[in-house]
């Protein structure tokens, strides 16, 4: 059982060392297929071989479990189309504002506008003297940017 944990471990840090991504369905079923043949190999007392096949196959779950969550951070991001864009939203606001010297920052629940943006939680900066409360629903005009450094 350590050695499948290892070998899963290995395949999630693996992933991080890659150029690209590849969608995490096929090393999900080629998994699928090495665990399954480990069990039929251990079935018939081949123990060497069974076990091979099924560090391959915890190997290629950590991959596919790595690839699977990239998947989706990488579904999150904001299109390339809208950055920098105005666009009108509407939503509420989903968190206590925090003062700035310059304004206040809170996150926004979008609730209407482009499609992309819906039901999403955005993290807008405001600047000037209107002020925002928790709760409070508001139609803004925003412009957003991908996040950089380490947000």
């Amino acid at each position: 059982m350590r050695t499948g944990m290892l070998a899963f471990a290995a395949g999630v840090v693996s992933v991080s060392f890659w150029s690209g991504l590849i969608l995490w369905v096929w090393p999900l079923l080629a998994a699928t297929a090495g665990l399954a043949g480990s069990c039929l190999l251990n079935r018939q007392n081949l123990v060497w071989p069974a076990r091979l096949l099924s560090l391959a196959g915890w190997l290629l779950v950590g991959i596919s479990w790595h690839l699977f969550h990239a998947d989706r951070l990488l579904e999150q991001r904001l299109p390339p189309a809208l950055e920098g864009q105005d666009l009108t939203v509407t939503g509420y606001v989903a968190s206590i504002p925090e003062p700035r010297p310059v304004g206040q920052r809170f996150r926004f629940v979008v609730e209407g506008g482009p499609a992309a943006l819906v039901n999403r939680r955005i993290l807008l900066n405001q600047y000037g003297s209107e002020l925002f409360r928790a709760n409070q629903r508001w139609r803004l005009t925003v412009r957003l940017q991908q996040p950089h450094g380490l947000a």
